[in-house]
């Protein structure tokens, strides 16, 4: 008796479940159905939204990836170990060839440089001496009244003091030189792309402190399959690129680049030949660093028949599309017809054979749910497509003008 209570209950509870999902069902078909969607089935046929094919330039391309780097560069070292004392540039500046970027402590180097000056003057003045002397043995020697031996050590103590002058010459030019080397200075005309050091640092020699480039002109490294090579060597078309990191911005759009450099040797572990493609960057939107997407161009079929490629099904080889045409009554139907695929892009595959025509109208969107002639409802056409033309429809009705 007690199983029977429970067993009544759970079974009236599972009724007015079903009494609401069938009340649900009924009060969203009362509001209307979306039979005017792309892919939806209604009574009328199927939702589709239509397209004629075009005629327009195909291009056979070359995908790849690569950074973006300025193509002229200098990584700026110290010479000399010491202490920063001043620094005149921050990241991001202009500079130009031979500006001052840092100064070193030059204090002890300064000391060096009257040192070996005096120095300088003090071997100029014992060549003086000796070289007098030398002449005053000299005419004594030819008069005879000194040695040989005596001679000779006066001229080889003038051929020292000459060699010292020379010594201390370069020893003062070599402490100029290395006082010099507390000016930190740009090689070249650019911005500064890295600083390394700041004020009161201690720094040693051959340390990296500023990186200076050219940003007017940016290049992208890629390597290309030894494949691909002899198309990409006879194209004289412009390299496209698309800078990941400006998607859905405002600056994002396409960038025109063109191949500097074709590596003639094929690297024998990856089979690869390195590319190189320079990319202008005359209003400062690109950033050495970028993550960019090429496209080279290579081989052209100009005029080609091309259809939108959401519109293919089917695989490689056995592509088809569905394309509709008006029955014995012009309503309009959907047909099944092959095609041969040739030159795609992102957007476009270009069609190798004389079907479908250029007047007819390609499913885009809902050929998923079409067999061979089905009866098809057009969706209203987007803003600025044409709405299909040539067949007969309801009373009242026009083509495209069903809900979007």
């Amino acid at each position: 008796m007690r199983f029977g209570k429970i067993f009544l209950v759970l079974l009236l509870v599972f009724l007015a479940f079903e009494a609401g999902v069938i009340y649900q069902k009924r009060k969203h078909s009362a509001k209307g159905d979306n039979s005017g969607n792309p892919g939806h089935e209604s009574a009328g046929g199927i939702t589709v939204r239509v397209a004629q094919p075009v005629v327009r330039d195909m291009y056979e391309t070359v995908r790849t990836t690569g950074t973006l780097e300025p193509v002229e560069k200098a990584d700026i070292f110290a010479k000399l170990p010491g202490e920063v004392i001043a620094v005149h540039v921050e990241e991001g500046d202009r500079v130009e060839t031979d500006q001052l970027l840092a100064e070193l402590d030059d204090k002890e180097l300064k000391l060096a440089v009257k040192q070996a000056k005096a120095a300088l003057r003090q071997a100029n003045v014992n060549y003086r001496n000796t070289s007098r002397t030398w002449k005053r043995n000299k005419e004594l020697f030819e008069e005879e009244l000194i040695s040989v031996q005596q001679y000779e050590q006066v001229r080889a103590q003038n051929r020292v003091a000459a060699s010292q002058v020379q010594s201390a010459r370069v020893a003062l030019e070599e402490t100029r030189l290395n006082l010099s080397y507390t000016k930190i200075r740009s090689p070249m005309a650019g911005i500064i792309t890295r600083r390394a050091c700041d004020k009161h640092q201690k720094i040693s020699s051959a340390e990296r402190l500023f990186e200076v480039a050219r940003l007017e002109t940016l290049r992208v490294r890629v390597r290309i399959t030894e494949k691909e090579i002899a198309a990409i060597k006879g194209t004289q078309r412009p390299v496209r690129l698309r800078i990941e990191a400006l998607k859905d911005t405002p600056l994002d759009r396409e960038f025109a680049g063109n191949l500097s450099f074709i590596s003639p040797v094929v690297d024998a572990d990856s089979g690869t030949v390195e590319v190189r493609v320079e990319v202008p960057n005359v209003d400062s939107t690109l950033t050495p660093g970028m993550f960019a997407r090429l496209v080279i161009e290579t081989k052209l079929h100009p005029g080609a028949p091309a259809i939108l490629k959401q519109a293919l099904l089917g695989e490689e080889g056995a592509f088809y599309v569905f394309v509709v045409g008006p029955d014995d009554k012009g309503r309009p139907v959907a047909h099944r017809v092959d095609v041969k695929t040739a030159l795609a892009d992102e957007t476009f595959v270009e069609l190798t054979g004389d079907e479908p025509g250029r007047t007819d109208w390609v499913v885009t969107e809902g050929q998923n749910l079409l067999n061979e002639g089905d009866a098809v409802i057009f969706a209203s056409p987007e803003e600025g497509e044409p709405a299909p033309t040539g067949f007969s429809l309801a009373s009242g009705e026009t083509a495209g003008s069903g809900p979007p």
